[in-house]
């Protein structure tokens, strides 16, 4: 999040000279003004003018998104020592109070067996550098983080978390050639065709399996091997879930060791909100979110529960929602 700051008071009411006004300047109060959490946009090193200038026209497509949802965009373009400038930059965020933070990384990826690397100008970034940036930030705060790279899998795992949502370009670091995703995404977040539930706004689980299918479309329309598999993890157990496990918003396959569903936290999440989203507050979004993923918990240990157990407890969660929706009309 980025602060803006106002002044206040002495200013406007000085009328000395030059000298006497910079005399005050010590004097003067900043208020801080909460912002919605930004976007973090990272273009990484292009290694050729023609990557160069693909990932940075990417970049002004996610910078597009951010804004159209009233995001302030932090756009971190190759530079000298871009990874301790994203790093710093990390650490340097105000807490973000209840609002989701996006880190977006655009570029080239590497694996040679054993470490996966996001390529960077200067020092690449790995997954554990990352992660150790995360982890010292407020417990509370949630991220989504879309690493949408080539061989962008191995990041997966140890940025698992239960306030953050991952998505990777791959399924694994052997998945080296150049990933589409990062292109594609920003796009289908603003496109309606994409909102499957029909609710004026485009989700990320939304944009994550629209994405798929168009990246799949581009490689069956060029007759080309598909070398990308994004995957989706929002559960915390640091797997993630193929786009080709869902049929419309409705998952059809599940992992043989019964594995709780990824999906369900990204399906409330909107980089760009409809009018009517935008308007409740974020203590009212943060409570029905809650009750839908009880709803959704309890519908997959329906086979676990005694009917009646299960009925009770559903009935108990909807009425839940339903009064959380007649106290928004009244207002």
């Amino acid at each position: 999040m980025v602060n803006r700051f106002r002044k206040k008071g002495l200013l406007s009411h000085w009328h000395g000279d030059v000298q006497d006004m910079f005399s005050v300047l010590g004097l003067l109060l900043w208020v801080t003004v909460p912002q919605e959490a930004p976007v973090i946009l990272v273009e990484g090193a292009g290694g050729t003018p023609e990557y160069a200038a693909r990932f940075s026209d990417w970049g002004d497509r996610w910078k597009t998104a951010g804004e159209a949802g009233g995001r302030t965009v932090i756009r971190i373009q190759p530079q000298t020592d871009q990874k301790v400038k994203l790093l710093e930059q990390i650490k340097a965020l105000p807490p973000s109070h209840g609002e989701t933070v996006w880190l977006i990384l655009l570029g080239h990826g590497t694996f040679d067996g054993r470490q996966a690397r996001f390529n960077m100008q200067g020092p690449d970034l790995t997954p554990e550098e990352l992660k150790l940036a995360l982890n010292e930030r407020p417990e509370q705060e949630e991220w989504v983080i879309i690493q949408a790279s080539a061989a962008s899998g191995p990041f997966l795992a140890p940025l698992s978390g239960s306030k953050r949502i991952v998505l990777t370009a791959t399924r694994s670091g052997d998945e080296l050639s150049v990933s589409r995703l990062g292109g594609i995404l920003p796009e289908t977040l603003q496109d309606p065709d994409a909102d499957l539930d029909q609710d004026d706004q485009v989700s990320l689980l939304e944009a994550f399996i629209s994405s798929g299918l168009r990246v799949t479309a581009f490689y069956e329309s060029e007759k080309r091997l598909v070398t990308e598999h994004a995957l989706l993890d929002d559960n915390g157990d640091g797997k993630g879930t193929p786009q080709d496990w869902f049929r419309g918003l409705r998952m059809v396959k599940r992992a043989a060791d019964g594995v709780s569903t990824d999906g369900i936290r990204a399906k409330q999440l909107h980089l760009i909100p409809s009018p009517w989203e935008a308007e409740r507050t974020s203590e009212w979004r943060e409570q029905r979110d809650r009750l839908e993923r009880q709803l959704q918990e309890l519908k997959e240990r329906k086979d676990k529960l005694k009917g009646e157990a299960y009925q009770e407890q559903l009935q108990q969660v909807v009425e839940q929602l339903a009064a959380l929706y007649r106290e928004t009309r009244s207002k």
